[in-house]
C-alpha cells in the first residue's frame, strides 16, 4: 500500500512542479488538477479499478452461490495478488478486497499523479 514516504515524496514532487511553473503562470492547484485529471485516464489506474470492481462484484455472486469461492480466489491472486498479497482462502480474499481494495485503487492513483509530475518537472527543467 502507499505509505507515508511516497505521499510525502508526491508532495515534494508537486511543490517542485509548482515552483518551477510559476514562470509560466499556472498554480499549485492547476498543476495537482492537471496531474490528476491524466492519471485518471492512465492505463494503470482503469486496470486497477476495473479489476477491483470485477472482484467486488464476482465475491457478491460466490456468496451467492451464482460462482465458485475458487475462481474468486483465482481471479483475485491473478488480477491483485501482485499488489496485495496472494491469498488462499476466499473469506481472506473477501476481507481483503472489501477492506483495501478502495485503498489499493487511491494508491495507484497517486502514484501515476506522482510519475506524471516528476515527468513535467523533468520536462520543464529541460527549457
Amino acid at each position: 500500500m502507499l505509505k507515508m514516504k511516497n505521499i510525502l515524496f508526491l508532495a515534494l514532487v508537486l511543490v517542485s512542479l509548482s515552483v518551477k511553473a510559476q514562470s509560466q503562470s499556472k498554480t499549485s492547484e492547476q498543476l495537482q488538477k492537471e496531474c490528476l485529471d491524466l492519471a485518471y485516464k492512465s492505463p494503470d489506474y482503469k486496470k486497477v479499478y476495473a479489476d477491483v470492481t470485477k472482484l467486488k462484484a464476482n465475491i457478491k455472486l460466490a456468496k451467492g452461490n451464482s460462482l465458485s469461492k475458487d475462481t474468486v480466489v483465482k481471479q483475485y491472486n491473478n488480477l491483485l495478488g501482485g499488489y496485495m498479497g496472494h491469498k488462499d482462502t476466499f473469506d481472506d480474499v473477501d476481507a481483503r478486497v472489501n477492506n483495501d481494495g478502495d485503498k489499493l485503487i487511491k494508491a495507484i492513483l497517486l502514484r501515476t499523479a506522482a510519475k506524471i509530475a516528476r515527468e513535467k518537472a523533468a520536462e520543464l527543467d529541460k527549457q
